[in-house]
């Protein structure tokens, strides 16, 4: 006869202390209670996020009875047992405690209880002398890797294809006479978008912050584990009136909102390309006039591209970014061997699950312990790479600032508890310098000149500003000078973990080497931010007085206030 299945949960108010799984049936337990005390909208939102998303009771129901079927084998269930004895004993048993406080702070309805559950388990062992917390957050963020790579994939694809689309909805536009149907085309400056247009950049920023969302499911436990709840600087002064105040909404909302924004302006680079092609040929003469009479009134009036290879080039060179998450992130080979053949198997992983490569995994039962429950792997630009690392590449690249926005503090709470060495910090300081030059100068503040040149020129032709350029133009140049003010200020806290953190005797060589070189990437890391600092300063002038004081242009120039002066009665010279 077939045994008869264990039961899975016994009432809330009755959990069984002696029960194998008596972890996890009170995080179980605390999560039905706080789906019983959600209002009715709430409520309406907890099973909206449970159809979409890998939250909820239920599915952590689903894993447990899985679990309990695993640890029918006896072998397996004396290693387990052996394993989460410790998190009731000695200083494990009081930081369980601590840990537990800190993951109430995350609405346990919307959140990966199998996730809460491991990282419970493995944050209380920081002050262990055996501690698991090193790899805490490679042990659960594997499947956001994934998700944040589709994301990214998504993202890449609109920014790629969108122009593409708009050339050829141009061309039938024409043919077949439907007017304004796309694009709306007047005698002088760019093609302007339709709604209908609009429709795939709604719907694309949709699709991508869907992602971000899902992946923050994987990401958030971690850190709260680490860092405590995210509460801003007036949460005394709110909690005061408003004494049931927890946060995490408020924080929730203004990190989703600045990535966002971001997303925004990727996708509005895209959409800025779209209205160049769309743009008839006669006026594309016009802007290439009025490109040179702004260069020749610059300092580097000999010195210019054409408009269009210049706009060619910015569209190519953005790329570099995506570029360089796949090589953050695309395992070369997934067998642990590091003297392998490289193959595709990383990257068809990625796309599609095909092995537990990018899952979860627990530490305490025999899949996680095989590989300790962290995978390492090679990509193109380091021979070792991990979950975490790689995910923070896609992030970047995505645009997901949500998050990465607590990945340093949560690397900070390591550093306390001498977990993080200089070569671990090392790493995240080369990302940074990385992150300097490839996505702030490369993309940020040279593409706002460009788009700020592009209003200049509208401007002047039409005597109009473009709203569209100048909502565009408004979030790159917030994006730009958010991103520079934070990679300054976590570049400088890098460094200075770098130089003063401590680490085994073992790897002291390794460790010395690290500084070494932090303080040699301080001369780079200078000069990048000084060039960008200059640059987008020049591009946020630009856009300030092409808005409001100057019709025919403005560029730099140390001998007036740099207006382009009119020739006649118009910029063109034709009444």
């Amino acid at each position: 006869m077939a045994e008869e299945p264990l039961p899975l949960l016994s009432p809330a108010e009755r959990v069984d202390d002696t029960d194998i799984l008596s972890l996890q049936l009170v995080v179980l337990a605390e999560a039905r209670r706080n789906e019983e005390l959600l209002s009715w909208p709430a409520g309406l939102l907890a099973r909206a996020a449970r159809w979409s998303l890998p939250v909820g009771t239920e599915l952590f129901e689903e894993e447990l009875k899985s679990m309990r079927q695993q640890l029918r084998d006896e072998k397996e269930r004396g290693s387990w047992m052996n394993h989460v004895s410790r998190y009731s004993e000695g200083s494990c048993s009081q930081s369980y405690q601590e840990v537990w406080e800190n993951l109430r702070w995350l609405p346990l309805w919307f959140s990966n209880l199998r996730v809460v559950d491991i990282v419970l388990r493995l944050a209380c062992t920081q002050y262990e002398p055996d501690t698991r917390v090193h790899f805490l957050q490679n042990h659960v963020v594997g499947p956001a890797v994934r998700v944040a790579f589709w994301g990214n994939i998504i993202l890449w694809s609109f920014y790629a294809v969108f122009p593409l689309l708009a050339l050829v909805a141009g061309v039938v536009e024409r043919q077949f006479g439907l007017n304004d149907t796309f694009w709306v085309h007047s005698n002088t400056g760019l093609a302007k978008t339709t709604k209908l247009m609009l429709l795939p950049y709604v719907a694309l920023l949709l699709r991508v912050m869907f992602h971000e969302v899902k992946t923050l499911v994987y990401v958030l436990p971690a850190q709260v584990a680490m860092t405590g709840p995210f509460l801003p600087p007036l949460t005394k002064i709110i909690q005061r009136r408003v004494p049931s105040y927890q946060g995490f909404w408020v924080h929730y909302v203004v990190v989703l909102g600045i990535s966002l924004g971001a997303h925004m302006d990727l996708a509005t680079n895209a959409l800025f390309l779209s209205r160049i092609l769309a743009t008839s040929s006669d006026n594309m003469r016009a802007i290439q006039g009025q490109w040179e009479t702004i260069w020749t009134h610059s300092l580097f009036s000999g010195h210019f591209l054409p408009f269009e290879t210049c706009v060619l080039l910015m569209y190519l060179l953005l790329f570099g970014q995506f570029l360089y998450s796949l090589s953050c992130s695309v395992p070369l080979r997934t067998d642990g061997n590091p003297e392998g053949s490289v193959t595709l198997e990383g990257l068809r992983e990625l796309l599609w699950q095909r092995s537990d490569f990018f899952d979860v995994m627990d530490r305490d039962l025999e899949r996680g312990r095989r590989t300790h429950g962290v995978q390492r792997y090679q990509t193109l630009l380091d021979s070792r790479t991990h979950h975490q690392e790689a995910l923070e590449a896609v992030a970047e690249s995505s645009r997901m600032f949500s998050v990465l926005f607590k990945a340093w503090p949560y690397k900070k709470s390591l550093l306390r508890l001498h977990q993080y060495e200089s070569r671990h910090v090392w790493i995240d300081i080369k990302r940074t310098v990385m992150f300097l030059m490839v996505f702030i100068l490369n993309e940020s503040v040279l593409q706002v000149q460009l788009q700020g040149s592009t209003l200049e020129i509208e401007k002047a032709l039409s005597g109009e500003v473009d709203t569209h350029l100048t909502f565009s133009l408004c979030l790159g140049i917030f994006t730009a000078w958010y991103n520079l003010l934070v990679k300054c200020s976590q570049y400088y806290m890098q460094v200075r973990s770098c130089l003063t953190a401590t680490g085994k005797e073992v790897n002291a060589e390794l460790n010395e080497k690290a500084k070494f070189k932090a303080r040699a990437s301080v001369v780079i890391f200078t000069g990048l931010m000084a060039v960008t600092t200059l640059t987008l300063l020049h591009a946020t002038v630009k856009v300030y007085m092409v808005t409001f004081q100057c019709d025919c242009g403005w560029n730099l120039s140390f001998t007036s206030s740099g207006c382009v002066a009119a020739r006649g009665s118009t910029c063109q010279g034709t009444a």
